[in-house]
């Protein structure tokens, strides 16, 4: 796989050949280009350049590759410009040869082929391109007298890498992935150069760090100039990687609390102020990519010491059991035959319109059911003692079990029945309320609170309540409740200078929004600039934002699930695109943003995980967009 952008270095008949026909020249084109035999001009040499032509997927590729055939098939000669040799031939075509297939011709991925291009040069005299950018005319063949023809390179882009030495080096190009760049004569692969600088800036890189990067879409490594996956760390810093020649792109870190995440054997550990947290799914311990939470904070009083929770004729023995993930339980004993007993929270008070969620794991001991609420108090805004069952929702994250309303009541109160003894089932609880000062609480029913069975007993694990429509991670605490700060990216230097980018991620809300207008994702200097956010607090929607206009593709439902976006500002407008739904476009003409670090943050939204985010150095057309979300 090619991971570079090699447009404006190859022209046929000035049109870019690697954007148009994705060819390259590889080792021994440019010694066949600029070998002279003794005879010449008397003689017309005869030339073979090793050339391979790259697509995205079978459709592109063999689109290029026709494309290609019928130009040279179209005239007996034609022009053939490199700006790196600075020359520009005249050509006469006469055949293709050693055709083979570099990569399977099927199946979705990036293909190459590698050929042999036949060609003729019967012309003494060449072109010379000077650095300036245009074509000089040098004893001219007839028909290409007096022309001058401008050409675009951007020499700064391709600062380790340029077409010559590629051409002439050892590298080959269809080593499955292995991204060739300069790097100072030591000609390493780009991305182990970025590994070994990162190490040099004593960070460390993580096995998964090799994994998450070969799972960046052909697109992503050949146009942009910015990958940021998860893997490549330390305190304060997080690394992306230009992929193209291996440098590291630098983006500071900060979040001054410490912050709870899942590692990647499914335990679940804290990591101090100002380190980056990979988080991992618990039970399939698939890395979710990095997690990215803004400020908030467990209500709760002593969130795992439940002897210290409100008493209601419950008996309370800790540290009885261990959570899959780590943590210690306790079991909850019913000590009388009292109904309506509950152990229960500290109160707090409600500020208006507002939602709570509050989450806790449980498993079964003697019972293997249990009633939880939120709530306990009528709000004169609606609902009884539980709220308004349309204003209320609970779910089982994970794990055994069944959950469903409690009796008629409704609102956030429900049964989970069929838990296990030794299998952790989490469920969450929501609740919303339209007026202030009411009292929020957190009810544990031992079995139903209906059961007067003596004995009935269950395990508990964990609790958190927060002012937000879903928890984020765990937050321990002890005899007051605790906040954990945001966590912020923040690049160190403006990583789109220019008029026109894309950037494209694959990410998921852990959390809703919050109500009305959140944003999240990529800020380029300011919130006049947005790459993305979220709105209505439950659904993707506009996908940027220029201070005036927006783009928004169909939303999106937020379903925990990840999602892949692309968005891009440029001479086209606005465009945007999710999981490879129609692009949204929309002419703008205020500034996307101000010149500026990129802040990557959880901006009002309560928990993000991000897998990758990539930037790139121009707009992508719309199949682009649908390409890079799709697959």
């Amino acid at each position: 796989m090619l991971n570079m952008d090699l447009t404006n270095y190859y022209f046929i008949n000035d049109t870019d050949a690697f954007r148009t026909y994705g060819l390259i020249l590889t080792k021994g084109a440019y010694g066949e280009l600029t070998s002279l035999p003794s005879a010449w001009p008397d003689d017309t040499r005869k030339i073979g350049i090793p050339v391979q032509v790259y697509g995205l997927n079978e459709v592109d590729f063999w689109a290029k590759f026709n494309a290609l055939r019928a130009v040279l098939s179209a005239s007996t000669d034609f022009s053939f410009t490199i700006t790196d040799l600075h020359r520009r031939f005249k050509l006469d075509y006469s055949g293709v040869s050693s055709f083979k297939m570099l990569t399977k011709s099927s199946g979705g991925y990036a293909i190459c082929a590698a050929f042999t291009l036949n060609v003729s040069d019967d012309y003494p005299d060449i072109f010379t391109v000077t650095r300036t950018g245009s074509f000089q005319k040098n004893n001219a063949p007839d028909g290409y007298a007096g022309e001058i023809i401008q050409y675009t390179r951007t020499y700064t882009s391709y600062s380790q890498v340029d077409a010559q030495s590629l051409a002439n080096s050892d590298a080959s190009f269809n080593t499955g992935g292995q991204e060739f760049a300069n790097n100072a004569g030591r000609n390493i692969p780009a991305f182990e150069f970025f590994k070994s600088q990162v190490v040099t800036d004593g960070g460390s890189t993580d096995p998964l760090l090799d994994t998450e990067y070969a799972k960046i879409h052909p697109l992503a490594t050949w146009k942009s100039d910015m990958i940021l996956v998860p893997g490549a760390l330390k305190a304060g810093r997080i690394y992306g990687v230009n992929p193209r020649n291996g440098n590291v792109i630098p983006f500071t870190f900060s979040r001054t609390s410490t912050g709870t995440y899942i590692d990647k054997n499914g335990l679940m550990q804290t990591a101090v102020a100002g380190v980056p947290r990979i988080d991992h799914d618990p039970v399939t311990k698939e890395c979710l990519g990095y997690l990215l939470e803004g400020l908030t904070e467990n209500l709760i009083r002593y969130s795992n010491n439940f002897i210290n929770w409100a008493n209601g004729s419950q008996k309370t023995i800790s540290n009885t059991a261990t959570t899959s993930y780590g943590k210690s339980m306790s079991t909850i004993i019913k000590v009388t035959d009292t109904t309506s007993e509950s152990l229960y929270t500290n109160t707090v008070l409600s500020t208006a319109n507002s939602t709570y969620s509050f989450r806790i794991t449980l498993r079964a001991d003697t019972s293997d059911k249990i009633t939880i609420g939120l709530g306990g108090f009528a709000d004169p805004a609606g609902g009884g003692p539980w709220g308004l069952s349309s204003e209320s929702s609970f779910r089982i994250i994970y794990g055994p079990g069944a959950i469903s309303p409690y009796g008629s009541q409704g609102g956030a109160i429900c049964d989970v029945t069929g838990l296990l003894a030794n299998e952790d089932t989490v469920v969450e609880l929501t609740r919303r309320y339209g007026t202030a000062d009411i009292s929020v609480r957190a009810n544990l029913f031992i079995d139903r609170p209906t059961s007067t069975t003596i004995g009935a007993a269950n395990k508990v694990s964990c609790a958190q309540l927060e002012n937000l429509p879903d928890c984020t991670s765990y937050i321990e605490t002890g005899a007051t409740s605790i906040i954990r700060n945001s966590d912020v990216l923040r690049s160190d230097s403006d990583l789109c200078p220019g008029e026109q980018h894309s950037c494209s991620a694959i990410m998921r809300m852990v959390t809703r929004g919050l109500t009305g207008t959140s944003t999240m994702g990529i800020l380029r200097g300011s919130l006049n600039g947005r790459f993305w956010y979220s709105t209505g607090g439950n659904k993707y929607g506009v996908l940027a934002y220029d201070g005036v206009n927006s783009v928004t593709p169909t939303p999106q439902p937020i379903t925990y699930q990840f999602n892949k976006v692309c968005t891009s500002y440029g001479t086209e407008g606005l465009r945007g695109a999710i999981n490879g739904g129609p692009v949204a476009t929309r002419i703008y003409t205020a500034p996307f943003g101000i010149p500026g670090a990129l802040i990557i943050s959880s901006q009002n939204i309560s928990a993000t995980h991000v897998k990758n985010i990539t930037l790139f150095p121009l707009q992508l057309t719309g199949e682009e967009h649908i390409q890079i979300t799709t697959s």
